[in-house]
C-alpha cells in the first residue's frame, strides 16, 4: 500500500476507541498523515511562482518545506491551547505546538489566531509581514 496512513482509518473502525487513543499515539498518526501528504504539498509548492507568500495553517512541519521555500516566504498561524481544546482534543494541541515550535525555532514568523481576531486583521498582519 503506497499511502497506508492516508487510507487508515477504515469503515469498520470503532470511532470512540479511535478518538480516545492516548494523546501521543493519536498525535503520531497526525504526523504520519502529514508525512504521507508531503509529496502532494511539495508538488503544489514547486508550481508556485518564486514571489508568492506561503501561509502555514498548522498542518505541515516546516523542515519538510524549507529545502524548497525560504522562511521569508512563510508565515504560520496558530491557535491557543485553550481554544484548540474547546473545539478539539489534546492530540491536536500537541500537534499544533510541535508545528508552532518548529516554525519559531526555524525563524518562521508566527501569529496567534484568536477568536476575536477578524479576517481583516489577519489579512493586515499577513500583508504587513510580506510588505504587500
Amino acid at each position: 500500500m503506497e499511502y497506508p496512513t492516508l487510507q487508515f482509518p477504515n469503515p469498520s473502525l470503532d470511532w470512540n476507541k479511535w478518538f480516545n487513543k492516548p494523546v501521543d499515539e493519536h498525535c503520531q498518526w497526525l504526523f504520519q498523515v502529514v508525512e504521507e501528504m508531503m509529496e502532494f504539498f511539495i508538488i503544489d509548492l514547486l508550481k508556485l511562482p518564486d514571489v508568492k507568500p506561503i501561509l502555514i495553517d498548522l498542518g505541515i512541519m516546516p523542515e519538510f518545506i524549507l529545502p524548497f521555500i525560504p522562511e521569508e516566504r512563510m508565515i504560520c498561524f496558530y491557535t491557543s491551547d485553550a481554544e484548540i481544546e474547546k473545539h478539539s482534543n489534546k492530540s491536536m494541541i500537541k500537534f499544533s505546538n510541535e508545528i508552532k515550535n518548529a516554525c519559531t525555532k526555524l525563524g518562521i514568523k508566527t501569529i496567534e489566531r484568536t477568536p476575536n481576531m477578524s479576517v481583516e486583521e489577519q489579512f493586515r498582519l499577513v500583508c504587513e509581514h510580506f510588505k504587500m
